[in-house]
């Protein structure tokens, strides 16, 4: 965001660095990366992520936020803990959001439980 800079400020900067905006296959490897090898993941479709179009900070900031509220919850880190946080984060950073692109994929058993309550 250099034009957001005033330009006495960048006058005074030696160095100024451009960072491209990660291609989908290089978002999938940041969303394998983020999450440490410890730590309690399931489920998670990384190629479903990387559609999203974040940068790598952002990727960091739901995988940290994600943690946190599966933390809360005494669970590992799921889809639906990680679209929750992206949701967030594309509110945070007031893009548009599209519902479908947040919810989680329905399953066979999923469309049973909710014939057994009907």
């Amino acid at each position: 965001m250099k034009s957001a800079l005033d330009s006495a400020f960048l006058r005074r900067l030696r160095f100024i660095v451009q960072f491209a905006f990660p291609a989908p296959a290089q978002r999938e490897a940041i969303w394998k990366k983020v999450f440490p090898g410890a730590a309690p993941v399931e489920g998670l479709d990384f190629a479903r992520l990387a559609k999203m179009p974040l940068t790598g900070g952002s990727i960091r900031s739901i995988a940290v936020n994600s943690a946190f509220l599966a933390a809360s919850e005494k669970a590992a880190v799921t889809m639906g803990h990680v679209l929750d946080c992206a949701r967030k984060e594309f509110q945070k950073l007031e893009r548009p959001i599209n519902e479908a692109d947040f919810r989680l994929p329905v399953t066979p058993a999923g469309v049973a439980a909710m014939k057994a309550i009907a």
